[in-house]
């Protein structure tokens, strides 16, 4: 008896089958690889939790003073030894200390010099040693000028006087002059130098400039001229233009124990989620607080410790100071 024959199945009942049965598990597949791929890229939990280490410097006074000029303004950009202030500053016992010598030189002039006091009264008077301390410095200028031309004449008169051009005579006035304008240049400097020693120790109001410390862009002026300020108070808060490291935190439980050279991915929370490598400068000894703002919002009333590390900044990833961002050890 013949085989009956195979009857052929028809292309659309296959693709009706196929639509059926592998259709769907294939749609399955893509969608779970899609997933894990959008969740190994976005949303796994990061290992550590961190913040681009923001650097704030200060500008202080030594001395308590009165802030008498102060030209800033927010968001000034400033450069490292800049002036960005003025203090008077006066030490009371400074001041003390210095009336306590005048009152005693005026009581012995006083005793001693009884018929000339009223000429005497205030011989070590500030604006007037200040003035005869310029007009010797201006006299001072102008002898050095006399000593470098005499000098000059010297030298062109002692080479006529080795060709024998000059007599002898003349080669002894130049010789002369230039030895009478170079000790006046002496005393004259010494003479300067006691009018300025004077002068500072007689200087009662001191004026100190301050100097930013270090680059960067005024984020907070605390004072104000005029206002009085104490001793190492902030007058300026200056914020750092850049970082190169990121303080992070290992949260208990602690999986893996973190050790100096280990590579971190580092993951920026910007649209992009920018991505770059760094590595594991340090490791904390001991747990610490973590800041409430790397935390989430259900445990910002809730202390939470952590393990600090310090991880170098991924070069080539833009991270503001201050910036928080995703770390995994890898």
């Amino acid at each position: 008896m013949n085989p009956l024959p195979v009857i052929p199945t028809p292309p659309a009942q296959r693709w009706r089958e196929f639509r059926f049965r592998a259709v769907p598990i294939l749609a399955f597949l893509s969608v779970l690889f899609v997933l894990t791929a959008m969740w190994r890229q976005y949303v796994t939990p990061p290992t550590l939790v961190g913040q681009v280490e923001p650097i704030t410097a200060y500008v202080t006074s030594p001395k308590p003073g009165v802030l008498a000029q102060l030209n800033l303004a927010r968001m000034q950009l400033v450069k490292a030894g800049d002036p960005v202030a003025q203090v008077i500053t006066t030490d009371p016992r400074v001041l003390a200390s210095s009336l306590a010598v005048i009152q005693a030189e005026i009581q012995l002039l006083r005793v001693n010099l009884q018929p000339i006091i009223d000429q005497q009264r205030y011989a070590l008077n500030y604006d007037r040693i200040r003035l005869d301390w310029l007009s010797q410095r201006v006299d001072l200028a102008t002898a050095r000028v006399k000593l470098q031309l005499a000098e000059n004449d010297l030298r062109r008169t002692t080479e006529l006087f080795k060709e024998k051009i000059v007599s002898e005579k003349v080669f002894d006035q130049m010789k002369t002059a230039r030895e009478k304008f170079q000790a006046e240049v002496e005393e004259r400097t010494k003479l300067v130098a006691e009018l300025e020693q004077n002068l500072q120790s007689l200087k009662l109001r001191e004026d100190s400039t301050l100097r930013a410390p270090v680059d960067g862009i005024v984020s907070v002026i605390n004072h104000r001229s005029g206002e009085a300020i104490a001793s190492g108070e902030p007058i300026v808060t200056l914020s750092a233009l850049s970082a190169d490291r990121i303080v992070a935190y290992l949260r208990q439980p602690i999986v893996v124990e973190p050790a100096v050279g280990m590579s971190v991915e580092v993951r920026a929370r910007s649209l992009k989620r920018a991505i770059g490598r760094g590595r594991i400068l340090q490791v904390g000894t001991q747990m610490e607080a973590i800041d409430p703002a790397l935390l989430p919002p259900s445990n910002f009333r809730t202390p939470v410790l952590g393990l600090p590390v310090l991880v170098s900044l991924p070069p080539g990833l833009k991270l503001l100071p201050g910036e928080v961002v995703d770390l995994a050890i890898r």
